[in-house]
């Protein structure tokens, strides 16, 4: 059986890798699988679709919860970065860091109750370092924004944004 090949599809990349990050328990993004357009929607239906006009028939107005998570549906949901995987990205990037004092108080920090505010209030102290996290962070949630991608069946148009 000849394989499929992908859908190449415009993506806004940057959007799409917030929309992995955010972890909102009312709240949900969907991708249109045949135009590329991310849909933003919250419990109580309050659809947000910044590229159609209200006129359009794709209109935020005229989406529903329902429709979007309906079997023949062209919108996919965009899984969320889980807190474990956050959690291993935090773990991974403190191996990279040269400064051993530095390292140390990352290592505690996430030893301890609320992890990752306590991780970032080490790194706020250090603002090269933070600024290296946020770059690390962001390249390990586009790794797996284009992972889903492809087990998707789809090709962005654009590659990854470089740093």
């Amino acid at each position: 059986m000849p394989s499929r090949l992908p859908r190449k599809l415009p993506i806004d990349l940057r959007e799409l890798e917030f929309a992995f990050e955010w972890n909102g328990p009312e709240a949900r993004y969907f991708l249109n699988a045949e135009t590329g357009a991310l849909v933003f929607i919250t419990d109580d239906d309050d659809a947000h679709l910044s590229e159609y006009g209200p006129d359009d028939p794709n209109h935020p107005s005229r989406l529903s919860l329902d429709l979007l998570q309906s079997r023949d549906s062209v919108y996919l949901q965009v899984p969320s970065v889980s807190s474990g995987q956050g959690f291993e990205f935090m773990r991974d990037f403190i191996a990279t860091v040269e400064n051993i004092r530095l390292r140390i108080a990352l290592e505690d920090a996430i030893a301890e109750r609320k992890p990752f505010r306590r991780f970032r209030s080490v790194l706020d102290r250090h603002p090269d370092d933070l600024q290296r996290w946020y770059d690390y962070k962001s390249a390990r949630v586009m790794a797996l924004v284009i992972a889903w991608l492809r087990g998707e069946g789809i090709e962005p148009v654009d590659a990854p944004p470089q740093k």
